[in-house]
């Protein structure tokens, strides 16, 4: 039986899901600050950048398992804000790294 390079269908969901909320989330923030002063936007355009170039969404699959599993409703809409903060959190963790080790690249994506 050979390996498959497709995720199953639960853990695509969840990672479309999760997308969708971060886009809306970030455009919210975008809009918001932007709308302050232009030059505030500037970091959260290159989060959204950072967060677009994708990635497995794994630690919103381990949040939705975790929760569902201690008996939680799946389709809370806490739970799908907990997991976009999950990710968020992540690619916050992993811009700053990029920034501490001089990286000039993530994801293919310059940071």
């Amino acid at each position: 039986m050979g390996v498959s390079n497709n995720p199953p269908v639960w853990l695509s969901s969840i990672a479309t899901q999760v997308e969708s909320r971060l886009s809306e989330f970030l455009q919210y923030e975008q809009d918001r600050w932007s709308g302050i002063d232009d030059d505030l936007g500037i970091p959260l355009g290159e989060l959204t950048r950072l967060v677009d170039a994708g990635g497995k969404r794994l630690r919103p699959a381990f949040c939705y398992l975790a929760f569902v599993g201690a008996g939680g409703d799946a389709n809370a809409r806490d739970l799908l804000d907990t997991q976009a903060a999950i990710e968020l959190l992540h690619a916050s963790a992993l811009l700053h790294d990029d920034i501490i080790d001089g990286s000039s690249t993530r994801r293919g994506e310059p940071t």
